[in-house]
């Protein structure tokens, strides 16, 4: 949404935008062996597991006058060894990102801080890797120290808001005489809204279907599993 291309779903119910990441290739399956250090086999070998799950870190703002409340995952917390008290874990997210070793003076902070600053994590851990695709190199930095940080969060500020109030506009225009039901594909560049698409029935029902499970079906209305939207009206 702010800065580089990007494509989203969205519904409007109840006077609410509800918008979610597009995945144009939802079918597609990544296997890499463990000491290979790409995507979610670097989160595995950097970090010891919790079985209970991944950690999906809640957080809502203002920008302007609209609240946003978004949701992301948190790859990982720094506790020094042998401490269990998990009372600080707030103030110790980490986020885990890798690239090659040739691109080390090339890395992509303006989004990796805007990713990490929208969830208030403060600190990124960087793995570097051979052409073999194997960690040589590790390298934690704060973001706090960049130079970059009090110009990314103006941007984040003004584009945010921009592209914000452009979806809130044009949503509560196209929902007019809409089923809440209604999915609709958005691409937002630097803020600035770009072309919006109705789905159609069998185009909305795959996308419903991406994170269907057989054993533990989800009733959605649009892109939103229903007992969320039933939560915000009483919030």
């Amino acid at each position: 949404m702010i800065g580089a291309k990007v494509t989203v779903h969205a519904s409007y119910i109840q006077g609410r935008l509800y918008l979610e990441d597009e995945d144009p290739n939802p079918g597609r399956k990544y296997a890499h062996d463990w000491g290979n250090a790409i995507g979610n086999a670097f989160k595995d070998t950097f970090t010891a597991t919790n079985s209970s799950g991944s950690w999906c870190n809640v957080v809502t703002r203002k920008f302007g006058d609209i609240t946003v409340l978004y949701s992301g995952e948190v790859h990982g917390v720094k506790v020094p060894m042998g401490n269990n008290n998990a009372e600080d874990l707030m103030d110790r997210r980490l986020g885990l990102k890798t690239t090659g070793l040739a691109r080390r003076n090339k890395l992509p902070w303006r989004t990796w801080y805007m990713q990490s600053y929208l969830l208030g994590i403060t600190t990124v851990f960087i793995g570097y890797r051979d052409h073999a695709d194997v960690v040589r190199e590790t390298e934690e930095v704060h973001l706090a120290d960049l130079s970059i940080r009090e110009n990314q969060e103006s941007r984040i500020a003004c584009e945010g808001y921009s592209a914000l109030v452009s979806l809130k506009t044009t949503f509560a225009s196209l929902s007019e005489g809409e089923s809440d039901d209604a999915i609709w594909k958005v691409t937002i560049q630097g803020g600035a809204l770009g072309e919006v698409k109705r789905l159609n029935e069998n185009q909305a029902r795959g996308v419903k279907a991406r994170r269907a499970d057989p054993k533990h079906p989800v009733d959605r209305l649009g892109i939103v599993p229903r007992r969320i939207i039933e939560v915000l009206k009483v919030g």
